[in-house]
């Protein structure tokens, strides 16, 4: 994800506003909006329990590294 908004010119979040608490999710500007708008709702689209208990492990994993991130970001 990060790799790919670096490729695109995105910055990484809104440097007031993160994870979007009161502005629109804008993905093609901001790379953690990404997550919100598209890597969240990938458990939704597996078509075997197999795939979306995979995904769902893996959107734990992402929420998980989030919240680590809001942690370093806001000291």
């Amino acid at each position: 994800t990060f790799y790919v908004a670096g490729r695109m010119g995105s910055a990484l979040f809104h440097p007031e506003d993160p994870f979007a608490v009161e502005r629109p999710l804008d993905d093609k500007r901001f790379a953690l909006d990404h997550f919100s708008t598209k890597l969240f709702t990938l458990p939704d689209l597996m078509h075997t329990p197999l795939g979306r208990m995979l995904a769902d492990q893996r959107v734990g994993t992402l929420r998980r590294f989030l919240s680590d991130l809001e942690t370093e970001i806001s000291v």
